[in-house]
């Protein structure tokens, strides 16, 4: 919240200096806006601004206790009508309409604080009027100058004024602004603004009302900033405006920067606010701006703020670049004699960030390289002039130099080039071009290098088929013998194709090198195969695709993937080849019954690439499970029972079901049903010399039962 507290701290003395001092008159004088008759006395000043359908009263009181009687016992507003169609109204300065029924108060604390959610200033407001202590926290690159203004103006009516000037809504809540909605055409008002004291403090407090006269057609006068200045500099400008005529007309400024001809961007995050004590203290304001980067076209405007929160008309523009300072040395590209042999072509190239700080380029020649050097040209060349030619060559020596001219009118030279005899011999080819491409497509090219004295240097070129076009990579002559390219890894061809050229200083180049194949990385997956086929027959799955149609597969996997328990497991791995199509049957484990399954085939190419494609959901149950396994029988003659005993590792029992059959005089009969736990069981209910048989099933939870055991048959 003391964000805003930052600005509003800082002007706040300037503020009640506004505030008491005499506006300004400019040519064809704004008559809302009326000096107070009483400036040096205690009083209430008072500002209106006409709006045609409304007047809007803005005032302040000169003292702080004038402040707190305000705020405690409310403002009474009035109006009288004086002027009626350009008559005077009789005794009109004496019939007031009350425009408060009630005086005007501040908003409560709870109101002020929800305003604070809506309304920065608020907080300042709040804070000055209810918080026993009054502090605002700021940075600044200028303790001293922060210090000596918090010793000058640290009271809470400076800020509160301030955050009014600035927030419109912030005003009418703390009592300080009011329009009057219901003025009338071609009527002229005198507005009276005082305190609703109570008679017990009528004589104590002494002090001047508010006053003003205006009429609704009469607006608050807003010019234009005028004689805005820009001094650039390197990756900053100052910004300064003649303010001497604007003091109670604007309390702070919005600054707005345009680069390169685009839109105008507001740069100051709180209105500026410049450090002045009183009128006339101080007659130019400055405002210092950072640039991104020097020598992008900059253009800034500034307007101002009124004490209603309103802006004013925006200045003219100033314009300009920012400077740096020359940090480059500059080269040739070449230099070579005409095929007369009696003049040469000078050739250079300037990085733009360069060309942008330049006013012009000269050559300069000499016959050794201590000098002394003349200037080849009068005239500067323009910055963006890249060759010129020497038609006075003489001798068999000459030196050049290139001297680059800076706007500010620095300079800086490049070193002496010397420019030999004619050369037509070229350098010899290139040997040994190597190169290799990582995974990631990055290919680093070597050749070993030439041993020609006048070797200038060397262009790589590229291709994507072996007896293709090459396309030069180099962007010009590099003097090392090794390049490193970033290949296209959505091209399809499997390989890359590089060639080398040596230049020497005259331009004379070699025939190609060999052509160097360099494999291009494989980051494409295959074609995904396609599931034609998926049924189940009892416990067996039958399934069927096609192969990939891509010619680097070198297998297939096939998963079977459980959506109820996220399982996945390998089912079978099929070597890549000429098959047409594939087949193959899966018998999921029992406790993949009542499952829903998908199948899935990942088919992988040399590289390591891999693509997927899924079956359809494919719910794997028969109906049954499969039996109880080893039921076995054991008689216990000694203590008259049978021991029945069993196994099963199916998962989800909620019980067994065993039956028996006496002898043979009845068939099996449901004898025991046991929990789903159990795996043992006790018969007593025995005869001697009767046989006895047993079977036993599962009934799971979902109602299914496993197929019934074979019979075991017991004597006792």
């Amino acid at each position: 919240m003391f964000l805003a507290g930052l600005l509003l701290w800082i002007g706040s003395s300037r503020l009640c200096a506004q505030k008491s001092g005499t506006p300004v008159h400019h040519k064809g004088q704004q008559k809302g806006l009326r000096p107070p008759s009483h400036e040096k006395a205690p009083g209430l000043y008072l500002l209106a601004d006409g709006k045609k359908d409304s007047v809007v009263l803005r005032w302040v009181p000169s003292t702080d206790i004038l402040w707190k009687m305000g705020n405690k016992y409310g403002y009474i507003v009035e109006r009288f009508t004086v002027l009626r169609k350009g008559k005077v109204i009789p005794g009109g300065n004496r019939q007031a309409k009350l425009l408060t029924p009630e005086p005007l108060r501040p908003w409560s604390k709870q109101a002020m604080s929800k305003l604070v959610d809506k309304d920065e200033y608020a907080g300042v407001v709040e804070e000055a009027m209810y918080e026993s202590d009054f502090n605002v926290q700021m940075k600044s690159e200028s303790p001293k100058e922060i210090m000596a203004q918090v010793e000058q103006s640290q009271n809470r009516l400076g800020f509160a004024l301030l955050a009014c000037d600035f927030s419109p809504q912030v005003a009418r809540a703390a009592a300080l602004r009011l329009v009057d909605r219901r003025p009338v055409a071609g009527e002229r008002y005198i507005y009276r603004v005082k305190i609703a004291l109570p008679d017990s403090l009528r004589q104590t407090i002494v002090y001047q009302p508010g006053v003003t006269m205006l009429g609704p057609e009469e607006a608050f006068l807003r010019p234009s900033i005028q004689d805005l200045k820009a001094q650039f500099g390197n990756r900053e400008v100052a910004l300064s405006w003649n303010q001497e005529m604007l003091h109670g007309v604007y309390t702070a400024y919005n600054i707005e920067r345009s680069v390169s001809g685009g839109p105008f961007v507001r740069v100051n995050q709180h209105p500026f606010l410049q450090m002045t004590t009183s009128k006339g203290s101080e007659k130019y304001a400055y405002y210092v701006d950072s640039l991104t980067e020097n020598y992008l076209p900059y253009a800034y405007r500034i307007t101002g703020i009124t004490p209603f929160g309103d802006v004013g008309g925006w200045s003219d523009t100033a314009k300009g670049e920012g400077l740096s300072r020359l940090e480059y040395r500059p080269f040739f590209d070449s230099i070579f004699l005409s095929g007369s042999g009696n003049s040469a072509v000078i050739r250079w190239t300037l990085p733009d960030s360069i060309r942008r700080q330049l006013a012009g380029i000269y050559i300069a020649r000499a016959p050794k390289n201590q000098g002394p050097y003349a200037d080849i040209n009068k005239d500067p060349y323009s910055p963006e002039q890249r060759e010129a030619v020497d038609p006075l060559v003489t001798g068999n020596s000459n030196y050049y130099r290139l001297r680059l001219v800076q706007k500010d009118g620095r300079q800086i030279s490049s070193l002496p080039y010397y420019l030999p005899k004619a050369d037509s011999i070229p350098p010899a080819i290139p040997a040994g071009l190597q190169g290799v491409s990582d995974r990631r497509g990055i290919a680093r090219i070597h050749w070993r290098p030439d041993t020609e004295k006048d070797l200038k240097g060397y262009r790589l070129f590229r291709s994507q088929v072996e007896k293709g076009e090459y396309v030069e990579i180099t962007k010009g002559p590099i003097t090392d013998t090794a390049f490193t390219d970033t290949l296209n890894l959505a091209f399809t061809n499997p390989f890359v194709y590089y060639r080398v050229i040596a230049l020497d200083h005259y331009y004379n180049s070699s025939d190609y090198s060999a052509p160097l194949s360099v494999r291009r990385p494989d980051t494409i997956p295959p074609m995904p195969a396609l599931i034609t086929g998926l049924m189940r027959k009892d416990t067996q799955v039958y399934l069927s695709f096609l192969p990939s149609p891509s010619d680097d597969v070198s297998q297939y996997t096939l998963y079977r993937y459980d959506k109820d328990d996220h399982s996945r497991e390998v089912v079978a791995i099929f070597p890549a080849g000429g098959r047409p199509d594939f087949s193959c049957t899966d018998e999921p484990a029992a406790a993949r019954l009542g499952s829903t399954l998908v199948y899935e085939i990942e088919v992988a190419d040399s590289a390591g690439n891999r693509a997927t494609s899924h079956s359809g959901e494919l719910f794997y149950e028969t109906g049954f499970r499969r039996p109880v396994r080893n039921l076995q029988a054991v008689a216990d003659r000694d203590h008259r029972k049978i021991l029945l005993s069993w196994t099963y590792d199916l998962k989800g029992v909620d019980k067994f079901i065993l039956y028996r059959a006496v002898d043979g005089r009845q068939g099996f009969l449901s004898y025991a049903t046991l929990a789903g736990n159990t795996i043992s069981y006790e018969d007593a209910n025995l005869h001697i010399s009767n046989t006895y048989k047993y079977k036993i099933k599962a009934v799971m939870k979902n109602g299914i039962e496993s197929v019934m055991t074979k019979e075991v048959i017991i004597s006792y």
